[in-house]
């Protein structure tokens, strides 16, 4: 079976801690008097290494309703907590990790510019218990911008109420509190419209009919990327240029949602030559569904290759459609549905982490950014203390680390991810009864 090793090109072989938590957990199940079986690292990538990894490559997601809560404001102060957590990721790397502020609630969210707090966000228990559905904005979120220095930033525009049925301005309001808050000290990255639109015409609670298709999706998504930047032509020139106003797409949920993430741009999705990432999302599978657990779904390395695998084949076939645009997993994590308990909060899911991330990586995908969100099961830290959990680290946080660990500072040396061969091994996150498939 493969394993994903770090290979650092300045002659310095790491021996990542997926490779070392492989043997450690395959300890459980061997039998009594095995030896295990030494390696040895060749330090030289190979050509079958992942390309070399580009900077912030360990970066995060941040639910839009719960961004004011992990970054503070003016108001708060800002969250000195989060700050350094990010902190410690950015010492490691070279670079602080790159923020997205977006997710569902990006698309639940309207602007009130007389609003005096940051957010208010009404939960409805019947439809989403983990964040509010109905999410208002005002000027003081966009302070949350200011609170990290040195982060930089994706910000997530409501594309679902955009479609006329609710008024301009739930696209296009935000874009000048956000535009002048992001136009300072180098904090843009990147912009988005819309999220998860492979689910718009779907469900019981969808924003688009069912007949809505790829093409409808470009049409609407390049009248709305057009308008915002109108918008920001107006309030800030300075970033409505060619050079500034980058943005990702398609901002998918998965492969298999009903939209085809190739299809866009066949469709002319970058007919303006603005898209500079393809972003898509990923999870292992659902809360609440049959059949998860933590060894069979997070501690099982073939499982984990045979989730992403769907990806990888998008990826492939977008180097054709979109050559040089690279690939990132702009909404990672678990399980949906905010992580399951004893699951998603514990040490396995920092060991599944670490090898996903380091899969990622050995097969091209040039950034992960895990979501989180506040009361989330699957975060890697809870900013402050609420009626539901208290402020701290959480288990995946050292995950985190663990893969800033292993590939080191991206911005003194080109680092490359190669997948090894054990042969003494099942499974890379190993399964400790030892089932699971090698892979080939």
């Amino acid at each position: 079976m493969m394993v994903p090793c770090a290979l650092h090109a300045l002659w310095r072989t790491l021996l990542p801690v997926s490779c070392f938590i492989n043997s450690v957990l395959a300890a459980y199940d061997e039998p009594q008097g095995r030896v295990a079986t030494a390696m040895t690292l060749d330090p030289t990538p190979g050509k079958d290494a992942g390309p070399a990894l580009p900077e912030a490559f360990v970066s995060y997601a941040f639910e839009f309703s719960s961004f004011p809560d992990f970054a503070g404001n003016s108001t708060s102060g800002p969250n000195l907590f989060s700050d350094q957590l990010l902190n410690n990721i950015g010492n490691i790397t070279g670079t602080k990790p790159y923020i997205r502020a977006g997710g569902n609630t990006q698309d639940y969210a309207v602007y009130d510019p007389s609003l005096p707090v940051a957010l208010v966000g009404v939960i409805d228990p019947e439809r989403q218990p983990n964040y509010p559905t109905n999410v208002t904005v005002g000027p003081s979120f966009f302070e949350s911008y200011a609170t990290w220095p040195g982060a930089r930033y994706v910000h997530g525009f409501n594309l679902a109420r955009s479609n006329g049925t609710y008024g301009d301005e739930d696209l296009l309001g935000p874009v000048e509190p956000a535009c002048r808050a992001l136009g300072i000290d180098d904090r843009l990255l990147y912009w988005e419209v819309g999220n998860e639109v492979d689910v718009y015409n779907r469900g019981r609670f969808a924003v688009r009919p069912p007949g809505w298709d790829e093409a409808d999706y470009v049409a609407e998504w390049l009248n709305a990327t057009r308008r915002v930047r109108a918008r920001m032509g107006e309030a800030c020139p300075e970033l409505a240029t060619d050079e500034r106003f980058k943005l990702w797409a398609p901002s998918y949920g998965g492969t298999d949602n009903g939209l085809d993430a190739v299809r866009p741009w066949q469709d002319g999705i970058d007919a303006d030559g603005n898209v500079v990432e393809v972003s898509m999302h990923f999870y292992m599978s659902g809360y609440g569904l049959p059949g998860i657990t933590l060894q069979g779904t997070l501690l099982n390395h073939t499982n984990t290759a045979a989730r992403l695998a769907p990806h990888l084949n998008v990826s492939r076939a977008l180097a054709a459609a979109a050559p040089g645009v690279p690939y990132a997993l702009t909404e990672v994590n678990s399980l949906y549905n905010a992580g399951q308990p004893d699951v998603s909060n514990v040490f396995g899911a920092a060991l599944w982490t670490l090898d996903f991330n380091l899969w990622c990586a050995a097969n091209g995908v040039a950034r992960v950014h895990m979501q989180q969100g506040l009361n989330f099961r699957y975060a890697s830290w809870q900013p402050r203390d609420t009626g539901l959990a208290p402020k701290g680290t959480r288990p995946p946080y050292y995950g985190d680390v663990a893969v800033a660990s292993a590939v080191g500072d991206l911005t003194r040396a080109e680092v490359r991810v190669r997948s090894l061969r054990m042969e003494s091994e099942t499974d890379a996150a190993s399964v400790p009864s030892g089932r699971g498939e090698p892979l080939p």
